[in-house]
């Protein structure tokens, strides 16, 4: 069921004259391109739910997008994206389909859309995105009404060679819309006809196809020693080429078999030694070509299988008597068995929530399915370890019960063109574990009632929704991760047990691995992170664990393992414990339980990750059981997971260098070391990712176990009426706003398509034992209201850090730089001074410039922080603010130090002298100096040609650090000479000199030797050429950070 929604038709406007071509024909050959391609034409269908569509600008939250949904107009499916207006002075209203072909200037696209806006509608936009980069636009008519528009490739100023396309989008950007009013961009119609690769078709295998996606996959899996089957219409010889799940062509052994009329038959024996996974099939014609994956399985081990082996089920029998987790999860177990009612209706409850909004009746939907899905895992974990019969029964009934309702998913999903809901998935995770740990104690006739229970409900939904239809292309949620682990646990569980699914099961566990792999792509960039807050990880790693075990019970290991492995490392850089981890967006700063962590634990041979999970101060299985509703508390509870890890001692874990980027998450911390009472600086530089805030450039502050750079904090984005405006906003963040907007950062684009690519990032970065320096470019965090935007981040290991900001407008701006002060917190303003204290920590603020005088304002405290107003004191949040004039150009310099408030704390001296400005810290021999512009600079006898020095005299010891340097000299001596500026640091002691650099561009440096016999490494190799006299001459090849080590 779909919105209805009924629009005149207003107006009809022709670019040029309308040509119907049917959808997926296919003409004769094009040439010119240097590539074989052939005519091609798709047309959307709205008329099966949001298939392969997005949001555009990418969705807050891409999971839970109620601003996309499909809809009936005037009788006819569509889809639309609706926005609300906040205050905004300017809405992007838009929608974005990832399509693969190639657009010529004789393409044409065909489409109908309408508008519904309340403010003035300034432009309609139609882009393609292509891979080289560029964008080819056009303009739409703006009116409302109906637009039917036909144009070609040349009205859009597409080459004469073409250009291969990655992204179809449609804007409407709307001028001052009404406070409260929804803005409706309603897409009727699309028809690309274009040209694509020229594809050979098969006949066989036969294949299935994903949404949006170019490479189909064999609906049958195939067995390792077996044979794959191609067939092809025209007998021509073919070239079969395969490759294993790591990408390795495999060595095959292939024969022609005949085949009537004019078919050609080839099957391709595949080597028994093939590890099962997904492989990857290459058929060639001539000039045609035809790609598939293929899964190859193995054999199907005996239950249990899917995340408790019998052998780890032994191993916690072993321990049952001695362990309270294990005791609280058998009365646990009792508890939900002896509460449950075993409704048969309670499925057609669900059937009966509201279709027009999600939140009636969401808590008791959620106490339901958590209720059913943990009594049976707990009560069948509690009869494999204690053989209680009473545990079998609870599991039997439970299993039945449940899978006997007609629905589990809420009818507000189906109503916006979607199949399933991520609590479906977690219970369905729950349900597989029930059912795999007594399948061996349920008649045939209970495994079928099951089967089609969870296919019907479980099962077949997600496939619908992440493979045939790909809703989230991107593939970037912690929804998806649940629903595709659920689903895929399900399908382990069940495959084998009765012969007549097994087809059909065989073909799901081939969909749901392609949606799997997309998954682990997608959610992971491959950085040492994952693309959500940290607890929105900890969360998806559940469903991402439940499939990994699933396949890994399979023999498969899925090519993203790896990249999920490493995952660990962002929220363990970002934790100084685990109620204190500094992360941005959705999250509420703390990670209590990892469960999420517990299975790639036990199954990694890395020490760190290890460790990283055994950190966890919430271990009890209890909390699973008590989430009553959506959000914090269902996402952050300890689970079945947790039984999984750990069957090993833990081996002592080295530790990693204190500092890291996160290029593709667009984060990084840096840290003055490991110990509870070093400082951390998180900071938040980069793409969109989920559940993101419009905080681009932002900063929080850690020092001896307290947090003392803060945020406004978590909201709750379903309730709070101040989220929308303030919490994830840039006000609520510590960045620079324009006249007081609360939308400055109206967000930023992702990292998915080349040409849309447009988003803040890291320009120059050096990250060495002494000092860490960061320099960003924010300037398109700010929808093209600035010219530049450059945040440079100091950190003087241990306690000070320095914000250096220069802003460029086309127009004046009031610029306003906010730093917010940790709820609770003792704070003081004087004048350009300011100071906070949080418990036994401290820092002391120090502004120096125009720009100098800081204010303390009020914040808005967070819904969700009313409690007892009888016993909890609330506290009001504030800010400091420094203020500029009315300027299109302006700067701030704010220098931070962090301390124990036990101890009086000196704050940074300003230092000024002429154009150049600074700070010195006494107490640890710090002093450092800018320039606006590449200056000669001089600090405590060392001098350099640069933009800015800081150097820190030691007993015999001298740390230098400095940006844009082409030349520096100490003692009148020259340390280094660039034949370009370079961002420095130089450590230098009587065993030798290290000096770390970072350079835009191929350079040529001099390196004075202080002493004749010194050995020289760059970037860990050995030097051996370019000594002339005193000095080394080094060809740096390449942009990036080198370092330079001279040992005596």
């Amino acid at each position: 069921m779909r919105h209805s929604l009924k629009i005149l038709r207003t107006t009809v406007l022709l670019l040029c004259p309308i040509v119907c071509v049917p959808a997926f024909a296919h003409a004769k050959q094009s040439g010119g391109h240097g590539q074989s391609y052939l005519r091609w034409a798709w047309a959307a269908d709205f008329a099966h739910g949001i298939r392969d569509w997005l949001s555009y600008p990418l969705a807050q939250d891409i999971g839970f997008d109620p601003d996309l949904y499909t809809a009936n107009l005037n009788g006819s499916p569509c889809l639309v994206r609706e926005v609300k207006s906040y205050g905004q002075d300017a809405l992007r209203i838009g929608l974005i389909k990832p399509l693969s072909f190639h657009v010529t200037r004789e393409s044409r696209l065909n489409l109908t859309y309408q508008l519904k806006m309340s403010g003035s509608v300034e432009t309609v936009t139609i882009l393609l995105a292509g891979e080289n980069g560029r964008l080819y636009k056009l303009s739409l008519p703006q009116v409302s009404g109906t637009n039917i528009i036909t144009t070609r490739g040349t009205t859009l100023g597409v080459p004469a060679a073409g250009a291969d396309i990655q992204a179809f989008v449609i804007e409407a950007r709307v001028k001052s819309p009404v406070l409260g009013s929804s803005n409706r961009l309603f897409l009727r119609r699309l028809e690309i006809i274009a040209e694509r690769s020229n594809v050979l078709p098969l006949l066989k295998p036969k294949l299935a196809h994903s949404a949006g996606e170019d490479i189909p996959v064999d609906e049958y899996p195939v067995e390792a020693g077996g044979h794959l089957t191609v067939e092809v219409r025209v007998r021509t010889p073919l070239g079969i080429s395969v490759y294993d799940s790591k990408g390795t062509e495999i060595p095959l052994t292939e024969k022609r078999v005949e085949g009537s009329g004019h078919e050609g038959n080839y099957e391709v024996s595949l080597p028994r030694t093939l590890q099962p996974g997904m492989c990857r099939a290459i058929v060639n014609a001539g000039t045609a070509r035809n790609e598939f994956q293929f899964l190859v399985l193995g054999d199907v081990p005996p239950h249990p299988r899917v995340l408790l082996t019998s052998r780890r089920l032994e191993e916690l029998r072993s321990t049952y008597a001695s362990s309270p987790v294990l005791a609280a999860l058998s009365a646990k177990a009792r508890d939900l068995r002896t509460a449950l009612v075993y409704s048969s209706f309670a499925g057609e409850n669900i059937a009966l929530l509201p279709s027009g909004s999600i939140f009636p009746g969401l808590p008791q939907y959620f106490s339901l399915l958590e209720n059913y899905s943990n009594a049976i895992a707990f009560n069948a974990v509690e009869y494999r370890l204690t053989g209680n019969q009473a545990a079998l029964d609870a599991t039997r009934k439970g299993l039945l019960t449940i899978s006997s309702w007609p629905t589990w998913t809420p009818p507000w999903f189906a109503a916006h063109g979607l199949h399933t809901y991520y609590e479906v998935g977690v219970s369905s995770q729950r349900v597989a574990v029930g059912y795999d740990l007594i399948a061996d104690h349920l008649t045939l006739a209970e495994k079928e009632q099951i089967t089609e229970g969870l296919w019907r409900n479980g099962i077949n939904p997600t496939i619908e929704e992440y493979f045939i239809n790909n809703r989230m292309p991107i593939a970037a949620s912690n929804w998806m991760a649940n629903s595709v682990g659920g689903a895929l646990s399900a399908v382990v569980a069940l495959y084998g047990d009765l012969p007549d699914w097994n087809a059909r099961l065989g073909t799901a566990l081939a969909e749901l691995s392609v949606a799997y792999d997309r998954l682990l792509n997608g959610l992971f960039p491959g950085d040492g992170a994952e693309a959500e807050p940290a607890g929105y990880q900890e969360f998806a790693m559940e469903g991402v664990s439940f499939g990994l075990a699933a396949l890994h019970s399979l023999g498969i290991r899925p090519p993203g393992t790896d990249r999920v492995l490493q995952s660990f490392w962002w929220p363990r850089y970002a934790e100084v414990n685990p109620a204190l981890v500094l992360d941005t967006g959705d999250f509420g700063g703390q990670l209590r339980a990892l469960s999420g962590f517990a299975w790639e634990a036990e199954h990694s041979s890395d020490a760190s990750l290890r460790a990283f999970y055994d950190a966890a101060d919430a271990e009890s299985l209890l909390a699973v059981a008590k989430a009553r509703a959506t959000g914090r508390t269902l996402e952050a509870a300890p689970g079945l997971l947790d039984l999984t890890c750990c069957s090993q001692p833990a081996q002592p874990a080295s530790l990693p260098p204190p500092s890291r980027i996160f290029p593709s998450r667009g984060s990084a911390v840096l840290r003055s070391g490991w110990k509870s009472t070093d400082t951390v600086i998180s900071i938040r530089v980069g793409p969109w990712f989920n559940h993101e805030h419009h905080d681009q450039g932002t900063f929080q502050v850690a020092a001896f176990g307290r947090k003392l750079i803060s945020e406004a904090g978590y909201a709750d984005y379903y309730k709070d009426p101040n989220y929308q405006t303030y919490f994830k906003q840039a006000p609520g963040h510590n960045i620079v706003l324009l006249d007081g907007d609360p939308f400055s950062q109206p967000g930023e684009e992702g990292r998915y398509w080349s040409a849309l690519a447009h988003y803040p990032h890291f320009t120059a970065r050096l990250l060495t034992p002494g000092v860490d320096y960061l320099s960003a470019d924010l300037t398109e965090a700010y929808g093209g209201a600035l010219n530049t935007f450059q945040r440079e981040f100091i950190f003087l290991k241990p306690n000070v850090l320095i914000i250096h900001d220069r802003l460029q407008s086309p127009s004046p701006h009031h610029f306003d730089w906010l730093l917010h002060v940790p709820l609770g917190a003792e704070s003081d303003i004087r004048g350009a001074n300011a100071s906070i204290t949080v418990d036994n920590a401290s820092t002391e603020i120090t502004s120096i410039g125009s720009n100098n005088r800081w204010t303390l304002q009020k914040n808005l405290l967070a819904g969700d922080r009313y409690g007892d107003l009888d016993r909890i004191r609330l506290n009001q949040p504030y800010e400091f603010v420094l203020g500029s004039s009315k300027l299109s150009q302006t700067s701030f310099l704010v220098g931070m130090k962090f301390g124990e408030a036990v101890r009086p704390l000196k704050a940074l001296t300003p230092l000024q002298e002429g154009s150049m400005e600074g700070f010195i810290d006494a107490s640890g021999e710090w002093s450092w100096i800018t320039a606006s512009e590449s200056s000669a600079l001089e600090r405590d006898g060392v001098t350099a040609q640069g933009n800015s020095l800081g150097v820190r005299q030691g007993t015999g010891n001298l740390q230098i650090f400095g940006t844009g340097i082409s030349s520096l000299l100490a003692d009148k001596k020259l340390a280094v000479e660039s034949s370009v500026p370079v961002d420095l640091a130089l450590d230098s002691t009587d065993r030798g000199r290290t000096i770390a650099f970072y350079t835009t561009e191929n350079a040529k440096l001099r390196v004075a030797l202080p002493r004749k016999r010194a050995t020289v490494l760059l970037d860990g190799h050995l030097a051996h050429n370019g000594l002339q006299g005193n000095s080394l001459v080094l060809n740096i090849i390449g942009m990036g950070e080198h370092i330079i080590q001279i040992r005596y």
